[in-house]
């Protein structure tokens, strides 16, 4: 159990980064999901001995599925909650892929998975986003849950609809002093990109600043990370396609 919180952890320290999102929708009502959290931009810009600090805290190269390292602690998985076993149910449809290069000053986690359906997917982002705010919390990381805002999915085959559920306000948690300036700051300098993939040509789309794929079937958007700390409903759109 104490390796998942890690690797939630690991998630949650590169909160203050690009993040690269795509998403297939298929045919079959399929889905498949990719997110990438890109810090290379901030490794960049520390120093030396930090850099040396994250080499032993990270391995510099690793691919692994939370499946097979659920099984591997399948003993004691068996003593958990109902909860927490529905969790390690959910995370199984989860590859990860963690690099680090110290050298190169790149840093990044993309984490993947095949999902039966939408609604299958928004139960797993939701359960992950309640685990990242448990973590967040046992480890005084405010900042990265209040950034975490949830995303519900819908697909019919022609129609998709992305809706943002939004964390609270992040000026009033300024002014109570609940987040740090300088960690805001930093984290307001990435960015986020998203494609989304289908089947079929799209024939329209809620936001006008989207562009396209050659091929008319993926749609491209980039957002400033202030959309997403204060704006998030930014984020919602709607496609329709052939």
């Amino acid at each position: 159990m104490r390796i998942i919180y890690s690797l939630l952890l690991t998630v949650l320290l590169l909160s203050s980064c690009s993040i690269y999102e795509e998403v297939y929708f298929n045919e079959d009502m399929s889905v498949k999901y990719r997110m990438k959290y890109d810090a290379s931009e901030m490794m960049s810009m520390v120093s030396a001995s930090s850099l040396s600090d994250y080499g032993k805290l990270f391995p510099s190269d690793s691919v692994f599925s939370f499946a097979d390292i659920i099984a591997e602690y399948r003993d004691s998985t068996k003593t958990l909650s109902a909860e927490d076993q529905q969790m390690m149910e959910d995370l199984k449809s989860f590859t990860c892929q963690l690099s680090n290069d110290t050298v190169a000053k790149t840093f990044f986690v993309l984490v993947s998975g095949n999902f039966d359906d939408t609604a299958t997917l928004n139960r797993i982002l939701k359960t992950i986003s309640e685990q990242k705010s448990k973590t967040a919390e046992e480890s005084g990381r405010s900042i990265s849950d209040r950034f975490d805002n949830i995303s519900e999915y819908f697909w019919d085959g022609k129609n998709m609809k992305r809706i943002i559920q939004p964390k609270d306000h992040i000026e009033q948690q300024l002014e109570e002093g609940s987040i740090d300036k300088n960690m805001m700051d930093l984290f307001s300098a990435g960015k986020m990109v998203v494609k989304y993939h289908f089947p079929r040509r799209v024939v329209n789309v809620s936001n006008p600043d989207a562009l396209f794929s050659q091929d008319g079937k993926t749609v491209v958007v980039e957002y400033p990370a202030t959309d997403f700390i204060d704006s998030a409903d930014k984020i919602n759109i709607e496609i329709t396609t052939e």
